[in-house]
């Protein structure tokens, strides 16, 4: 039973870094919404996991979302566009502190990375 487990979690493991990996590489390419759609289905998964860590996983990968969709406002330049970003991008940094306390913390730190450097560029820490 330990060996199915271990595989479960190993196979997990790799789909959720490619998930990163592709999230990551719509963020290069700003495609913010399509990137969100990328992680959706594996915040979704992690919902269903009770446990401390995939707890944190959850919160860590909304935060992700809400960054990719506070880019996606941003780029809209619609009327609302930068008050609704910003209140996105609160969020994201409020989910994103629990990024130690996952499994994943080691990928999530690649989308942290992205996402900071973009968020500079557009200046959205700044106000």
């Amino acid at each position: 039973m330990e060996v199915l487990h271990t595989n479960i979690c190993k196979c997990y493991r790799k789909r959720f870094l490619e998930s990163i990996l592709k999230f990551n590489e719509l963020l290069n390419q700003n495609r913010f919404f399509e990137a969100h759609e990328v992680l959706e289905g594996l915040w979704k998964e992690s919902k269903k996991d009770s446990s401390k860590q995939a707890k944190a996983t959850t919160m860590a990968l909304k935060g992700l979302i809400n960054a990719s969709i506070a880019f996606e406002h941003l780029k809209r330049d619609k009327p609302k566009s930068k008050r609704v970003s910003k209140k996105a991008f609160r969020a994201y940094k409020k989910h994103l502190i629990l990024i130690k306390e996952s499994d994943f913390e080691d990928i999530l730190r690649l989308s942290k990375k992205e996402i900071d450097k973009i968020s500079y560029k557009l200046k959205l820490e700044e106000s």
